[in-house]
């Protein structure tokens, strides 16, 4: 069996922490835009899914249009096209619609009306607690107490379909950092 001696000099070791500390400075200003790369690959998904099957079907486009990825984790959404720092070497992001309806179109649900003084139509009928809609060009004014809606998802089903795009988007941006920082 042989031995083996390594007696590296002390400049090549400053040299290879120096090295090291600028791949990992590059890695850490490329981490938001990587993190934002791949919210985006996920952004575009949810908003083919948006656009029918398996979602939603698209009358104005609205809910396909407020797709935004923004910076931070959680109900307190950032600034658009951002990731926040959530921890040290942590960066997040949020995919969601911003229209009131993005939720129950995703989940489903029951829609009660909540205040009646809210719905004109509804109180000029005599009906205050009850839902309003249609009535325009020549149709009749339609009501209801509840409407239920079924889950239309367009999220849940970008977040599977999305992953690979969006670890490809995540590896493409974080290689490109390193390999732009190291130089």
């Amino acid at each position: 069996m042989a031995d083996f001696t390594m007696r590296p000099s002390p400049s090549s070791v400053a040299a290879t922490l120096e090295a090291l500390d600028s791949i990992v400075a590059a890695a850490q200003r490329g981490a938001p835009v990587a993190v934002v790369r791949a919210s985006s690959a996920f952004q575009a998904q949810a908003r083919r899914d948006a656009s029918g099957r398996p979602g939603p079907k698209v009358r104005t486009g609205a809910l396909r249009r407020s797709i935004l990825v923004m910076g931070g984790r959680g109900p307190m959404a950032g600034p658009p096209m951002t990731a926040v720092r959530v921890a040290p070497y942590r960066w997040a992001s949020i995919v969601a619609p911003t229209v009131v309806y993005g939720r129950i179109q995703e989940l489903g649900g029951t829609v009660r009306p909540v205040n009646p003084a809210s719905h004109a139509a509804a109180i000029a009928s005599g009906r205050p607690w009850m839902l309003g809609w249609g009535g325009t060009a020549g149709r009749r004014t339609s009501f209801a107490r509840q409407v239920t809606l079924p889950p239309r998802p367009y999220l849940a089903p970008a977040a599977v379909a999305g992953r690979p795009a969006a670890w490809a988007a995540f590896y493409a941006a974080m290689a490109a950092s390193i390999n732009q920082g190291s130089r």
